[in-house]
């Protein structure tokens, strides 16, 4: 069992929006640990869950 967490990112260059993508594929058995960890550092993100299989 895998779980996909995609992190988006603007940057700011020339008035234009830039995003960044960051993706993290985490085991079910580290799930719990590893998100808690992802989201907390990525706070000021967007941090979205695409699936749990």
């Amino acid at each position: 069992n895998l779980v996909l967490v995609c992190r988006t990112e603007v940057i700011k260059m020339d008035n234009t929006n830039v995003y960044g993508y960051e993706m993290f594929v985490v085991t079910s058995s580290d799930y719990c640990f590893k998100k808690r960890r992802l989201l907390k550092r990525l706070r000021n993100c967007n941090a979205i869950i695409l699936y749990l299989v």
